[in-house]
């Protein structure tokens, strides 16, 4: 299977998506983008001292972690989802 960036949901991708090999979501260290921003931000509205950078570095990770134990959620610093559906 080549692997394609084109945002298009095509045969490769379905059969992907659809497979035991799937991936749960998950946002964690060294992620970078507009997913880690909006957790960033809604951290920070929340009144989590966090910086909104883009980066998910252990800054990011330790707020999560103290979202985490606050909202009942086992502490593990990652972002999955019922992490991501809480917040």
């Amino acid at each position: 299977m080549s692997q394609r960036n084109d945002g298009v949901a095509g045969q490769e991708t379905q059969d992907l998506l659809f497979s035991e090999n799937a991936k749960v979501y998950t946002v964690t260290i060294g992620a970078e983008g507009a997913d880690v921003e909006n957790i960033q931000q809604r951290l920070q509205e929340l009144g989590y001292p966090i910086s909104v950078t883009s980066y998910f570095g252990t800054d990011t990770e330790s707020a999560v972690k103290y979202f985490q134990r606050m909202n009942g959620l086992d502490d593990d610093g990652s972002v999955g989802y019922y992490t991501k559906d809480i917040l």
